[in-house]
Parts: C-alpha cells; structure tokens; sequence
C-alpha cells in the first residue's frame, strides 16, 4: 500500500516540520502475523489452562490475569495465528464495545482471544506500536470504526474493514515521541485508577467494621458511647410526598426547579448528595414560586429509588446533606423519607442504607418479575442497629473524609483524560 501525503497537525514538538504521511493499518501490521480473530468456540473454562482473553476483560482497563478465564491446551492448539505477544494490540469486533482498544501487557505473552476480539501485531520500520494504539484510541480510530462498523442490535467489524482504517504515518522519532508523551498521561490515568479503586476497597472494608460494631469510636473523653440499639426505619424516618415527573418531564438545559429522578441514584449520584455537585435535571417549564414548601427536598432526607430491573439497583439511596438555592423535588419511582428529629445526625443515612446488611434487607423485600419493586410498608419495618447520635456524627465524618479523597482523586483523573483528548484533537489530524 501506497502512501498519501495528509497536512501537519497543529500541535507538533519542536524540530519536526513537513506534512504526515497516511496509509492503511495493514500497512503497518506484521505480514506474518495479519489481522486476526480468536477461537471460535472455547467450551467449558478450566482451572489451569491458557488464558482467554474477552473484550470485556479490557474494555475499561485490564482486570488482574486471576479474572481472565482459560481454556485447556487442546482448545488452544487449532489458534495458533491469534496467540498474543507483548504489545500486540487488541480491538474488540462484535457488540456494544466494538472499536475498544488495548494493548496487550508482558504478563499475557501466550495468551489467546476470542472470536469477538482482533489481534492487530504492529510491525515494521514504518510503525511504532504505541503511536499505532494511541491513533486507534484517538477521534481518527473512533471515526474509523464508525465508517464501517455494521449492524445495529448488534454491532461488528470485518478484519477486512480493520485493514483499511486509515492511518496517520509521520516519522517514526515523531511517532515514538509522540507515542511516549500520551504514554506517560495514560500512565498517570492508570495511578489514579488504581488509587481511587483502593480507596473505594477501603471505604468498603471501613463500613463493614464500623457498622457491624467491630471497631467503635470514643466520645470526646476518650469513654465509650452507649450501646447501639435496635430500631426499624419506621420509628426514625416518616415519608414525605413525592410527584410522577418521568424523564420525558425533564430537562439539562436549565430551569427554575431540579428534580431527582430515580435513575440518576441507580447511575450517578453519591450517597451523600451535594446539590451543587451533582448534575441534577430541571423540570420543564416548572416555577419555583409555585413548589409547596412541603414537597420541597430538606436536608438530612433520604431518597429512595423504590424501582429497578435488577437487585442491584433496587433500594438505593441518598442522604440530602447540602441544598442550593433552587428547589428541589424527588420524582416518580422514589420515596422521600424524612429522619424523625434528633434521630439521625446528618450524614449518617446515606451510609446506614448502603450498608451490605440493609442491602440484604431491601433485596428480600423486593417484589416483581421484569421490575423489582419496594413499597412503604415493608421498607417501615426493615431493622438497624442504630448508634448513639454523637457516634454517627463520627462515623459520617470519618466516611466522608473518605469519600472527599475518593472524589478529588476522581476529580483529577477527569482532568487527566479532558486534556489527553484537548491534546489527541491537536496532535492527530
């Protein structure tokens, strides 16, 4: 294949000058080793085998190689061609991740893949394989997969079509320079990954301990809080009236009245909800002088999705424990439940109904087929073990410095991948 001259792009390091070449992928791929799929049909997975590596095993980061699956030796032999190297990279060909790309690491040298999944071995003087991945993670690769990915229910890539993404091609010095300054973003990305799944494992481990009594806190004289006791959600919270909005009533694009709607807490929202950090949607045409004080969100409530597809969704909540200035409401599929005074301190709700014995609680209760669903009367008399209200101020605050380190690591790490894409915009034609 041919190289095409294409125009510089407007973001270059110093010292390098001229128009960029374009070619097609197959340009750069090893001629032994062509774009190829994986085992077609790998039966039963095993204990000890060769690993199998599926799109879903990269498609947002790689998971640890005690997650990937294998398949005996014999399932492997007939795959010889889709046996994986280091730095190979991998695209994912069928479904709704079709066009997610990776690299493969050192430690799955010897590995096979699916037939959902395309070996793509970057080879030769002209390529640099890191260049080569960052181009096909870049606009232009997502724009490629796009002009010839087929189907709609179910997405896919012909390795023929693969071969013909067209491909940027400057020197290879600007390439690897390139390639190792995006490198070194992705490789921050990746620290922040990790220390944020860390810190998510922590808090974890912190509310098992805490709210199964195994570590307790001290009052400020350094002596002990009085026992927890036993109570149901009917003797600390009372239910506050909730409207039918659905999402077809709201709107992102700004308004007098938010309202949150009961997929937002499945998705997005943090247990401990921040109206001023949340991405709340605004009811159509709603005016906030005509919401009744009554129906308006407080703080310390808690909102509670009261429908979902799946148990992992169904009762979840939040504690309301900052508010705006803009009113705000809870919608349809979501109750309100308004802490009794003097029962609950601010901030300890959210944790309290996430914890994993509440949640095994709400899963029982659940009732439906297609759609789980929860009502007032069995949610009244579920049963906490509730402290004493000076040692849930602790426990919320100790919980939440946790959840601030979770949030500005996260923070950070938007930051990382707003300016890397700022960046791909400029430094790829």
């Amino acid at each position: 294949m041919t190289f095409s001259s294409i125009k510089a792009p407007k973001l270059r390091f110093p010292g390098f000058t001229g128009d960029w070449q374009k070619s097609s992928l197959s340009t750069f791929v090893d001629p032994n080793r062509k774009i190829t799929y994986g085992i077609v049909q790998p039966g039963t997975f095993v204990e000890e085998g060769v690993p199998l590596v599926r799109g879903g095993d990269y498609s947002t980061g790689w998971v640890s190689l005690s997650e990937i699956k294998r398949v005996a030796p014999e399932i492997d032999a007939p795959y010889q061609r889709s046996k994986l190297r280091s730095g190979d990279l991998l695209m994912t060909i069928v479904g709704a991740n079709t066009g997610t790309i990776a690299s493969v690491p050192d430690w799955l040298e010897g590995a096979n893949i699916t037939q959902t999944t395309a070996r793509i071995a970057v080879h030769g003087p002209t390529a640099d394989k890191g260049f080569i991945l960052q181009c096909l993670k870049s606009h232009i690769g997502v724009s490629e997969v796009r002009k010839y990915v087929k189907g709609a229910a179910q997405p896919g890539l012909n390795l023929s079509d693969i071969e013909n993404f067209d491909i940027p091609a400057p020197t290879v010095s600007e390439q690897k320079k390139i390639a190792s300054f995006l490198g070194a973003i992705d490789k921050r990305g990746a620290q922040l990954i990790t220390q944020r799944s860390l810190l998510e494992d922590f808090k974890k481990g912190c509310i098992q301990q805490l709210f199964s009594q195994e570590i307790r806190f001290k009052n400020d004289e350094g002596g002990d809080f009085p026992d927890w006791k036993e109570k149901s959600l009917g003797d600390v919270f009372t239910w506050v009236r909730t409207n039918s909005f659905s999402r077809n009533h709201l709107t992102d694009v700004g308004g007098e009245v938010q309202n949150i709607h009961y997929g937002d807490i499945h998705t997005k929202f943090h247990s401990n909800f921040r109206q001023s950090d949340e991405e709340v949607p605004f009811v159509k045409g709603a005016r906030a002088a005509d919401v009744p004080e009554n129906e308006k969100c407080r703080l310390g409530d808690v909102v509670i999705a009261d429908a979902s597809e799946d148990y992992a969704d169904i009762g979840k909540a939040i504690e309301i424990v900052e508010l705006s200035a803009t009113p705000l409401l809870a919608g349809l599929h979501t109750f309100i439940a308004r802490p009794v005074p003097g029962a609950l301190a601010l901030g300890f709700s959210g944790y309290l109904l996430r914890t994993p014995a509440m949640r095994k609680q709400i899963m029982r209760i659940a009732q439906g087929i297609s759609v789980l669903g929860l009502s007032k009367g069995n949610l009244e008399k579920l049963t906490i073990q509730l402290p004493h209200p000076d040692e849930q101020k602790k426990i919320a605050k100790f919980l939440s410095s946790i959840d601030i380190k979770i949030s500005l690591v996260s923070e950070e790490l938007k930051h990382a991948q707003t300016f890397k894409k700022g960046l791909l915009q400029q430094m790829f034609i």
